[in-house]
C-alpha cells in the first residue's frame, strides 16, 4: 500500500545470507537504496551490492549520476534496478516505445565500466521474462528492472552462475 503521509509506494534492500554457508564480514549501507554485504563463502571474499533505484525518473537519473563510486569490477550487483536494459526485449505493453526508462544509459555506462555482466540476459536467450507487471499510464506494462550483473574478471571465472524468477515463496 501506499505511504499516507506522501500517496508514494516505497521500497528498499533485503539481503539475505544463508548463515550455515557463508560468513558475514561487512555491511556497508550507501546512498539510500544501495547496501552493500561481503562474505566470506568457501574461504574466498565476496562483495555483494543490492539495489533499490529510485522508481520517480528524476531521483533515479540522479540516482545513476552518482552510482559508479559504489562498483568495482569484483562486485556482484542485483535488485530492482527501475529501468529496463533494452526496451524492445524487457518491455511488453501497448508501446513499449514510450517506456519511463530515464537512467538506463548510466546504469550501462557504470555496469560496462566495471565489466560487470547481465548474465541471465545470455541464459534467456532472447526470450522474454517479466519481473515486474503493472498498470501505469500507458495501460498493463510488465518488465524486466530486476536483474543481477556479474563479475567477468578472471578470479570470478570459476563461478558457475545461475538465476532463475521464483514466483511463489512458501
Amino acid at each position: 500500500p501506499a505511504n499516507p503521509s506522501d500517496g508514494v509506494h516505497h521500497g528498499g534492500t533485503l539481503t539475505l545470507i544463508d548463515e550455515k554457508s557463508a560468513t558475514i564480514k561487512n555491511t556497508k549501507t550507501h546512498d539510500s537504496g544501495a547496501l552493500e554485504v561481503t562474505i566470506d563463502w568457501m574461504g574466498t571474499d565476496y562483495r555483494l551490492l543490492n539495489i533499490y533505484a529510485p522508481a520517480k525518473p528524476l531521483q533515479r537519473v540522479k540516482f545513476y549520476e552518482n552510482f559508479r563510486k559504489y562498483l568495482e569490477e569484483d562486485i556482484i550487483a542485483g535488485g530492482d534496478w527501475n529501468v529496463v536494459p533494452d526496451v524492445l526485449l524487457d518491455v511488453q505493453s501497448s508501446n513499449p516505445l514510450n517506456y519511463e526508462n530515464n537512467g538506463a544509459a548510466l546504469l550501462e555506462q557504470a555496469t560496462n565500466g566495471c565489466k560487470l555482466w547481465d548474465f541471465r540476459r545470455d541464459q534467456l536467450e532472447g526470450e522474454f521474462e517479466a519481473t515486474r507487471i503493472g498498470n501505469n499510464r500507458n495501460g498493463a506494462t510488465a518488465t524486466r528492472i530486476d536483474r543481477v550483473y556479474v563479475p567477468t574478471i578472471d578470479r570470478m571465472n570459476h563461478l558457475l552462475w545461475s538465476f532463475e524468477i521464483e514466483e511463489n515463496f512458501t
